[in-house]
């Protein structure tokens, strides 16, 4: 009876174990992203439509999106080694660097496509299919959406980055498909120019949401404190009141990965022992982290005595 009580509990635990649910989360959005980019290669042969094409090449890179997102949770799983001690997250900083450069190049070649549909008169579009490729694409819209908040929400609950902003991606892409829509509407109606000056106004959502996503990438590759300043005094006037802390002379924090690593020095008396300061150390670290309790902390704590 005990045995099977054990093997129940520890099923439970493999159950909950966040590392596992997010490789499964992951392989179904690759899933997802490969039969999304199926379906819209097949609209965009059908619709021949430029506003479609921007989107077919997003779909393409969401595939990459979610390789990258993949190798990047594999990667922060591995242990650090002596070539890099602070672990492996800038792997995946360095990956999403190189795709904002190819999305941005991408995009301006669409633009470029599209200004010279516009004025060199180039305008040849006869749009086949064009309701139920308008349907297509508005259900592409309801699982995007419906995907993209999943994503963020589950970011969240596993402090994840990656899943929250291939969330967002999913949300930026059921905007710019209610563009498609309109657009597609449009050329139904007779206006042949909608399609490239809506490819032109997708293309520009992409790049700018494509940057504003990076932001925290570039923080991230900059070194940037990922504390705030009230971060800070929060821990300074907390860590304080340990017992026989009487001050920090020290604090520094990085951000590699999802993991912060948390530098201080601890000021106490000398005339505490080698173990006791260690001890006041743990309580210090448990201190942090009951503050910060979805936040993944390293902490490099040192006690000068005076």
């Amino acid at each position: 009876m005990m045995q099977e009580e054990s093997a129940s509990t520890t099923e439970k635990v493999k159950a909950k174990d966040p590392e596992e649910e997010k490789a499964k989360i992951v392989n179904l959005v690759m899933i997802y992203s490969l039969i999304v980019l199926g379906i819209k290669i097949i609209v965009t042969i059908i619709t021949l439509s430029l506003s479609v094409v921007s989107e077919t090449i997003d779909a393409i890179i969401d595939v990459l999106l979610v390789f990258v997102m993949k190798r990047g949770i594999e990667k922060s799983k591995e242990r650090p080694d002596s070539r890099h001690t602070f672990g492996k997250g800038r792997f995946e900083t360095m990956s999403a660097i190189v795709q904002t450069i190819i999305i941005v190049v991408i995009y301006a070649l669409i633009i470029e496509n599209a200004l010279d549909s516009i004025f060199g008169g180039k305008i040849e579009l006869e749009l086949e299919g064009g309701i139920a490729s308008i349907l297509v694409i508005v259900g592409l819209l309801v699982s995007n959406f419906l995907l993209g908040v999943f994503l963020i929400l589950r970011g969240k609950q596993y402090t994840n980055d990656s899943l929250r902003v291939q969330g967002y991606a999913y949300l930026f892409d059921a905007i710019r498909s209610i563009i498609v829509v309109i657009a597609l509407c449009l050329v139904l109606a007779g206006y042949d120019l909608a399609d490239p000056i809506f490819a032109i106004i997708i293309s520009a959502i992409i790049v700018i949401a494509t940057f504003l996503s990076t932001k925290d990438v570039f923080a991230n590759l900059l070194e940037r404190n990922p504390l705030t300043d009230e971060d800070q005094i929060t821990i300074i006037e907390n860590v304080v009141l340990i017992k026989d802390i009487t001050g920090i002379q020290d604090m520094r924090a990085k951000r590699v990965g999802n993991q912060i690593f948390l530098v201080m020095t601890l000021l106490m008396d000398n005339q505490f022992k080698l173990k006791y300061c260690h001890k006041k150390t743990e309580e210090a670290e448990q201190t942090v982290q009951s503050l910060f309790p979805d936040r993944e902390f390293e902490f490099i704590f040192h006690v000068h005595g005076f």
